[in-house]
Order: structure tokens, then C-alpha cells, then sequence
């Protein structure tokens, strides 16, 4: 669309009859506005568990690999939850798990509805 395209829709618009024969002041332009966001409904858990997923994450994103990662974990004694130690296949669900919550914090949807000329009451 060229800037000749816009300048005649606009002066197409400018003799619409909306624009002579009603009195604007007495109407305003409305809409629905609906936001769909999972970002307010994020569960915290506790700094120590946090720190750990952080930390795998952040060696996961410089290329280290789920073994290596878990050798390093257990080599500085940081334990999981809920076993005793870290295993790959461990680390690769964790890391999986964390992946998708981050994913679901940047989930942002806006959806505008019934926009329209409203008359004031």
C-alpha cells in the first residue's frame, strides 16, 4: 500500500456520512478489551530449589550436557527433592519442566471485541 492508497481512504472517510449527519459529542468509541495471561498464576518455590534449576539451566544453555550436569551436582553435594542424587535422566526432566513455566511466563494473549460507536447515556 502506497501513501497515495492511504491519503485517498482518508479522504474517503472525511465525506462518509457518519461524519456530517451525526454529532460525535454524543458518542464515544468503545471495545472489550479480554487478556490472557498464565504470568500472574506462577507458583514459587523455595530460593534453595529455585537456585538449583537456575543453575542447571544456565550450564544447559552454555552446553553443558544432562550427565555432565548431574556429575557436577553430585560431585558438589547438592542434592535433588527427593533422592539421594542426580541422575541424567533427572536433570533432562527438571530442565524440561523449567523450560515450559518459562515458556508460560512469556504467554501473553489480547483479543479487542465488540469495538463499535457507542451512544452516551
Amino acid at each position: 500500500m502506497g501513501k497515495s492508497d492511504c491519503v485517498v481512504k482518508l479522504s474517503s472517510l472525511q465525506s462518509s456520512e457518519i461524519y456530517y449527519t451525526k454529532d460525535l459529542d454524543d458518542y464515544t468509541l468503545g471495545c472489550d478489551i479480554i487478556i490472557n495471561t498464565t504470568q500472574l498464576t506462577q507458583v514459587s518455590y523455595d530460593e534453595d530449589y529455585d537456585f538449583r534449576e537456575k543453575l542447571m539451566y544456565q550450564m544447559s544453555q552454555d552446553g553443558v550436557s544432562s550427565k555432565h550436569i548431574s556429575d557436577y551436582l553430585n560431585e558438589h553435594k547438592i542434592q535433588p527433592k527427593r533422592t539421594e542424587k542426580y541422575t541424567t535422566k533427572l536433570v533432562w526432566g527438571i530442565l524440561k519442566k523449567y523450560r515450559l513455566r518459562l515458556e508460560r511466563q512469556k504467554h501473553v494473549e489480547v483479543k479487542y471485541e465488540n469495538i463499535g460507536l457507542y451512544k452516551r447515556v
